[in-house]
């Protein structure tokens, strides 16, 4: 009898696991949407290191570059006299730079401030900026910051392991930005559930350029509002350009010579100040 009874079981426990086995959970899926709202007031502190070889302007060789950024910048949305146009205003609060292990403060105004005119579809509109970084070390500008706090994704619910592409152009400038993003995953951060999206980058420059710049980037973007919460990217910038200077208003402006630079940009959403 207990020998018939431990099959019953045995076999009951089987029937359950191969139940269990068909059974599949749906897979989650998620829409990400970016919201902008007018008095929304982020702050991140932004490290970039930058090593390879640079041109300085009026130089005739390229230097070695070692270099390490660390910035706090201020991001808030305000309206504009246009009813579906938001501005976000990116404002450098605190600049340094650590160069052959000596640590220099940099005024401001090294990257300035720039404004980011976005429109009801989440599409960047144009900037505005004081940012003369760009002319100093290509590839280090607050253009290319801009890029990694957006995903324009598409419409719609996404799940892990979706792919979207998106060419984007920030005028002024020329240049075009390949973006091919991926949701690796959805994971919590801080207590906070976001979204893993990967953004492969290829830089495309104005005819007549003779520059190349590719990379990646890897953000957390909560799913609440579509903000960045940390972010790491890689940047290669070369300028092959032994000639003239180059056009102003792209990338490589006011630069001559030989540059081949590793970027790294790491970016840390951090508490705002309540006293402030």
């Amino acid at each position: 009898m207990i020998r018939h009874v431990a099959l019953i079981i045995v076999v009951l426990c089987m029937v359950a696991a191969a139940v269990a086995e068909d059974v599949v959970e749906p897979e989650r899926t998620v829409s990400i949407v970016q919201v902008m709202n007018r008095g929304d007031i982020s702050r991140y502190n932004i490290k970039v290191q930058a090593s390879g070889k640079t041109t300085l302007p009026g130089a005739s060789e390229p230097m070695p570059l070692d270099l390490l950024l660390d910035l706090s910048v201020l991001f808030k949305t305000e309206s504009t006299p246009e009813a579906d146009v938001t501005q976000t205003i990116m404002t450098t609060e605190r600049a340094s730079a650590m160069i052959a292990g000596q640590r220099t403060e940099l005024p401001n105004e090294f990257f300035g401030k720039t404004t980011v005119f976005i429109g009801e579809n989440g599409e960047i509109i144009r900037l505005l900026n004081s940012d003369e970084s760009s002319t100093k070390l290509p590839g280090v500008n607050s253009r290319n910051l801009i890029l990694l706090f957006r995903i324009n994704a598409p419409v719609g619910d996404l799940k892990p392991g979706d792919t979207w592409k998106k060419t984007v152009v920030l005028p002024p400038s020329k240049e075009k930005y390949e973006l091919t993003y991926k949701l690796e995953a959805l994971e919590e951060v801080k207590g906070q559930q976001t979204a893993r999206i990967r953004m492969d980058i290829a830089v495309i420059p104005p005819a007549g350029e003779n520059y190349t710049s590719s990379g990646f980037a890897v953000g957390n973007f909560l799913l609440s509002n579509g903000k960045l919460v940390k972010s790491h990217a890689e940047m290669t910038v070369k300028v092959a350009n032994k000639g003239p200077e180059t056009p102003s208003g792209t990338s490589t402006a006011n630069v001559s010579g030989e540059i081949d630079t590793h970027i790294k940009i790491d970016i840390q959403e951090i508490a705002l100040d309540p006293k402030k």
